[in-house]
């Protein structure tokens, strides 16, 4: 026996099936009392029924109606319940989603490769929705732009926003492993979640674009804003600008108190007598302020023991000095920077003294008492001098040499000497003397070069500087018709005086093609210069030939390869071997070009 849970004005039965008859009032009907056999398949509708007790069915499908208050009992397997409309009461937990009530259903991991991350939300989502909140777990580190796709619905830029303006990731701002929030803008998935590359490291965090010390000549000196701290601190909070500034007062013959509590910035404007100075209430490592303003007796602030490396402050009437601190964290402060501006002040001034010793992560720009100019010390190393127009340098910003403290040495681009050097110069500190050159060159004391006589060959001059030219002229244009016998033999017809290397033959006629054979003859033994004749081109005209077959000297006649034999001793001749005239040609020349050796 099983009895009926009542759900107000619309009933959905879910029986056990106990016997096989019914008792009490009919489904859609009204009143109480025990069922025990129901068509479970048909749909249930209209009416009340009352009761207490479990009711269940496999498949029982409500429609119709509002759902009322369950008033005890429980419900499983129900299907098509309006839950958005007509709902009384609680519906019991086991009847709820969830992963929407933990969050979990806007939530994925994913698995894909650093930039484009990729996961499936469950349930999953068909669209985005402007002002969605997604969470992902990010598999990779970004590396610059990035993307996220939830469901494959498609890759959205993730972006960040600083001061109301998105814009595109920097290497690391999402790191392996971290959980990330994001909401659809429309647009982009803007980042909600911290950045995992967050500034970290030992002090505050100064911003790149804002200048440490920028004297205006209207008390404005110093003003940056503080980003983070190693400490966790709350220094952050605080503003680095006069803006805000404490104002002590200045107590004379007694401690002037700078209080930390509510600025980073204290202002002490000296009145009567000298004070000491005493710093309290830090909130934290980083950079703090002080800006003393002296009067017309020039007074004196000694520091506390805590504060080191500050010079003293300066004198003048209305002169001011600007110190810029660090606090460590725990009890010492260090000075890092200092000013002295003053009505019309637009740099940076100091007061001189030494280096700060021990300073080995620092570098250094201080006034040195000894050379009475900036100087640099880099890591606790050697102080390097910072010249200024007019005193190691000429007015065109110019290094010159009546400047320079030692001689400037060769291998820098100088003389190796600060005296004035005449003559030829060596790589060293001295000039040449004429027993220290060599070759072609000569002196004359030392001070002249000459080229000794006959010293210049021809290996040292261009070639064609050395091309020499042997004319052979045969026949007569106004005579008969050239012989065999008039192209050859003809003996030492051109003698050449010197070694030389003839480079290409030439030759030309009045008309035919007349062909002869050139040698050479040296002391009585012939060689040939041609290994076959060498005819003229059609109508006598020009035709060459060298030993490589190219384009000869006048640059548009192709040679014949037929050259050889070129090397010519001193002392020989050049003469014709033998020819063809061919009956036309009256004349004919023949051209040997060489160069001398």
């Amino acid at each position: 026996m099983l009895n009926v849970l009542r759900f107000g004005a619309f009933v959905c039965l879910l029986v056990q099936i106990a016997v096989a008859q019914t008792v009490g009032p009919a489904p859609g009907g009204s009143g109480s009392g025990t069922v025990t056999s129901v068509a479970t398949t048909s749909p249930i509708t209209g009416g009340t029924i009352t009761g207490t007790g479990t009711i269940a069915c496999a498949t029982c499908v409500v429609s119709g109606g509002a759902l009322g208050t369950p008033s005890s009992g429980t419900a499983t397997n129900l299907t098509g319940l309006p839950l958005t409309t007509g709902v009384t009461g609680l519906l019991p937990a086991a009847n709820a989603n969830l992963s929407i009530l933990d969050g979990s259903a806007n939530f994925c991991a994913d698995a894909g490769s650093n930039d484009t991350y990729a996961c499936n939300l469950s349930p999953a989502i068909a669209a985005y929705v402007t002002g969605g909140h997604y969470r992902f777990k990010a598999n990779t580190i970004n590396t610059g732009a990035a993307t996220i796709n939830f469901n494959s619905v498609g890759a959205k830029t993730i972006v960040k926003v600083a001061g109301g303006i998105t814009t595109a990731l920097a290497d690391a701002d999402i790191r392996a492993g971290q959980y990330v929030d994001v909401v659809y803008d429309g647009t982009n998935m803007q980042l909600q979640s911290t950045l995992g590359n967050a500034s970290s490291g030992g002090g505050a965090t100064i911003s790149s674009t804002t200048n440490l010390i920028a004297g205006d000549g209207g008390g404005n000196g110093i003003a940056a804003p503080i980003a983070t701290n190693a400490d966790t601190s709350l220094n952050l909070t605080k503003a680095l600008t006069w803006a805000s500034a404490s104002t002590p007062t200045y107590n004379s013959g007694g401690t002037t108190t700078c209080d930390w509590s509510a600025s980073n910035a204290c202002l002490i404007t000296a009145a009567s007598g000298n004070s000491n100075l005493a710093l309290t209430n830090p909130h934290g490592s980083g950079l703090y302020l002080i800006k003393f303003v002296q009067d017309s007796t020039d007074r004196t602030l000694t520091y506390p023991g805590s504060l080191t490396g500050c010079p003293a402050v300066a004198t003048g009437s209305g002169i001011i000095t600007e110190l810029l601190i660090e606090y460590d964290g725990t009890s010492a402060y260090k000075c890092i920077s200092s000013s002295i501006p003053n009505a019309a002040w637009h740099g940076l001034s100091c007061l001189e003294g030494t280096a700060l010793a021990g300073l080995a992560a620092y570098d250094q720009l201080y006034c040195d008492s000894t050379a009475h100019r900036f100087k640099m010390n880099n890591n606790n190393g050697g102080a390097v001098q910072v010249v200024g127009s007019g005193v190691d340098i000429n007015t065109s910003d110019q290094v010159t040499a009546t400047h320079l403290a030692a001689a400037l040495p060769v291998n820098q681009g100088g003389t190796g000497t600060q005296s004035t050097l005449t003559g030829l110069m060596r790589g060293s500190a001295s000039a040449m003397t004429a027993a220290e050159l060599s070759g072609d060159v000569t002196t004359s004391g030392s001070n002249a070069a000459t080229i000794a006589a006959n010293a210049v060959g021809s290996s040292k001059m261009a070639v064609v500087n050395t091309r020499r030219v042997c004319d052979i002229p045969i026949g007569d244009t106004s005579g008969s018709a050239l012989t065999n016998g008039q192209l050859g033999p003809q003996k030492r017809v051109c003698y050449i005086p010197y070694a030389a290397t003839v480079v290409e033959i030439t030759v030309a006629a009045d008309g035919g093609t007349p062909n002869i054979i050139v040698g050479k003859n040296t002391a009585g033994t012939q060689v040939n210069l041609l290994s076959s004749a060498l005819a003229t081109a059609a109508s006598g005209g020009i035709a060459c030939s060298n030993t490589g077959g190219t384009t000869g000297i006048d640059g548009a006649t192709t040679c014949s390869s037929t050259l050889q034999n070129t090397s010519i001793s001193a002392g020989a001749y050049l003469e014709l071997v033998s020819g063809t005239a061919g009956g036309t040609a009256k004349f004919m020349t023949v051209h040997v070009v060489y160069v001398v050796n």
